[in-house]
């Protein structure tokens, strides 16, 4: 069977985006200093388990890349872009009440774009070094 089986109910194998059941093994042999050490990193690195670790490092070459830490700075980046937005939407609001903008909504919308600026520069900054 090669074919992939999606999983039932998402995190049956641990939340890291795959959505696929894993049912095939790989055995490896390690003395126990060697386990020790590999499971001292993936709790280091941030990982779940050490599968989650051993399966990442071999899968990107030996580049980590936690899942856990990733998702927690989508968040982050979800949260930071909600404020811009709400914040956006005052803006709006009254400057749909006014015939023109004035001053003040002109500075905070400079802030705004200054403030999606870093943000993104933040961000590409985290992707280059998962790279």
């Amino acid at each position: 069977m090669n074919q992939s089986i999606p999983k039932r109910t998402l995190g049956q194998s641990g939340d890291d985006g795959n959505p696929f059941l894993r049912t095939k093994r790989i055995y490896i042999q390690l003395s126990p200093e060697e386990k020790q050490a590999i499971a001292l990193t993936a709790k280091i690195e941030g990982f779940n388990s050490m599968a989650q670790y051993v399966r990442q490092m071999a899968l990107s070459m030996g580049a980590v890349d936690n899942p856990v830490t990733l998702k927690r700075h989508y968040l982050e980046c979800e949260f930071q872009l909600t404020k811009l937005g709400n914040n956006l939407n005052q803006i709006a609001r009254r400057a749909n009440s006014k015939s023109e903008l004035d001053q003040e909504i002109l500075s905070q919308l400079i802030a705004i774009e200054q403030d999606a600026t870093l943000l993104l520069v933040e961000a590409l900054k985290k992707v280059d070094t998962k790279q």
